[in-house]
């Protein structure tokens, strides 16, 4: 583990394996600054997972079909 954001982990092995993909991509020729960068991409990435998380609404099944019933006893009642 090299970096914790929230309850996300960014691990070596995964910058490693981004900047292999990246160096196949380009012929093996990276910027300097590619671990940096990378790490970077990497830990904005988590952290919008980590976010996505925090921000869920979690809605049970029965919410739904009490919501969905109240709708359409509206509409029958327009006709």
């Amino acid at each position: 583990v090299i970096a914790n954001v929230g309850s996300e982990y960014v691990l070596l092995s995964e910058l490693e394996e981004q900047i292999a993909l990246i160096s196949e991509r380009q012929g093996g020729k990276l910027p300097p600054d590619v671990r940096c960068l990378m790490l970077d991409n990497l830990l904005t990435q988590k952290l919008l997972v980590n976010q996505a998380k925090i921000d869920s609404v979690e809605v049970s099944e029965e919410e739904v079909e009490a919501q969905l019933s109240a709708r359409i006893e509206q509409i029958l009642d327009y006709m």
